[in-house]
């Protein structure tokens, strides 16, 4: 038995993870766009920006996330921009990172997260090609 083989499997492993970089004249985030196909590169982050009002108690959420092309990233702590006033509208952004090539969809549901059950209030949906 090899005694350095598993290190090297787990090395190996882990660099067939790492996700490549776009290249130097690819945006690192691009904007998505309602109704149309969103093209990624691998390694682009996706910004999804949806308006939503927070008091209402409404989010969207995640139904179809794009697995395997796609991965969610974390919410960033000031992920919503403040309401002009209390009530008003609010800009919640949800951001995919482009992982693998080929087609995936974003399904995202508004809704409030103690309803699941019945139609939601609203909903959203991406086609994403990812090169």
């Amino acid at each position: 038995m090899i005694r350095g083989l598993p290190a090297v499997t787990l090395l190996l492993g882990l660099a067939a993870c790492r996700v490549p970089a776009p290249p130097a004249d690819a945006p690192a985030t691009v904007q998505a766009r309602a109704g149309a196909l969103q093209v990624l590169r691998v390694g682009q982050v996706l910004d999804v920006a949806l308006e939503g009002n927070a008091g209402t108690g409404y989010r969207w959420q995640v139904v179809e996330d794009g697995h395997p092309q796609l991965a969610a990233l974390p919410a960033a702590a000031a992920d919503d921009t403040a309401a002009a006033m209390p009530g008003g509208a609010t800009v919640q952004h949800l951001r995919f990172r482009a992982v693998q090539p080929g087609q995936a969809r974003l399904r995202l549901e508004y809704r409030r997260p103690w309803e699941p059950a019945g139609p939601a209030a609203r909903s959203a949906e991406y086609a994403v090609s990812v090169r």
